[in-house]
This record gives structure tokens, sequence and C-alpha cells, in this order.
């Protein structure tokens, strides 16, 4: 007899959120290295992403966006995994609250001056996200602010 084993198909979301200013929200959590990330994480089994999107906001800083928007889908490999990644952005207008036990600590910074260490997969979101500001900013006739 043959057996196949599957690794499951992971998707997670994740959220650039900004101030009306333009300062970035990035999380510190309580596992892993202590780097400075993006909230996100995984979603649930039947979840849309942009639903995924504000859950894991909410939970991790407790801000509502009042809209968000699509940045990016993306292909990744997590622990081995295949896995689809959702990126969106929202304006802020909240001050976030950590719950100390997922997210220690949550800040805004200015873009210009990001905390150390930043994590690679931030990195590579924000990234995507500057790509994206420039393709829309192109789209209205002018660059948004990054």
């Amino acid at each position: 007899m043959l057996f196949r084993f599957t690794q499951p198909h992971l998707r997670s979301v994740h959220v650039i959120g900004t101030t009306p200013e333009g300062k970035l929200l990035l999380i510190r959590q309580s596992y892993g290295a202590g780097h400075w990330t993006l909230p996100g994480g995984g979603m649930r089994k039947d979840e849309e992403a942009e639903a995924a999107a504000r859950r894991e906001l909410r939970e991790e800083t407790g801000c509502e966006p009042a809209r968000l928007a699509h940045v990016a889908t993306f292909a990744e490999e997590v622990l081995g995994t295949e896995s689809t990644a959702h990126l969106y952005t929202a304006t802020l207008s909240d001050m976030p609250r950590v719950d100390c036990r997922e997210v220690i600590e949550a800040r805004f910074f200015p873009t210009h001056s990001l905390p150390e260490p930043l994590s690679a997969q931030a990195r590579k979101r924000l990234e995507l996200w500057r790509d994206w500001q420039k393709g829309v900013g192109a789209m209205k006739g002018s660059a948004l602010p990054s």
C-alpha cells in the first residue's frame, strides 16, 4: 500500500499600517528572534484575505483600519512549506495597544529611521510596498511619499 504525505498549503496576511503623517507601524512578538516585524499571521481555513488582515491587525495592535488596500499576493516558502502571502496597507488613526502575550511592543516609526533588528520578512514586504506606492503614484500622475 502506498501512502502519500502532503504538507498543507499555508496562507498568511500582513498589514503595513501607517499614520496620516507617514509613520510606519511595527511590532515585536514575544516569541522568535525579537526582530521588529509587521502585524500579520496565518489565515483560517475559509477566511478571505482581507478579513484575515483586519483580524490580525486588530488582534495584534488593537487598530481598526477604515480601509485596506491590497498591495500584493505572492508565493514564498515558510519552514519548508509552500505558502501564499497577501500584503495589505492601511492608514491608521488608532494608537496601537498590545496584549503583552503574543505582541510585547508596537510603535510607529519614521520610514527613514526604522528600528533594528528588522526581520528579513518585513524588509521584503516593505520593498514590495514601496514598489507598489511608485506604481500607484505613477497611475495618479505623482509618486506617493515613502
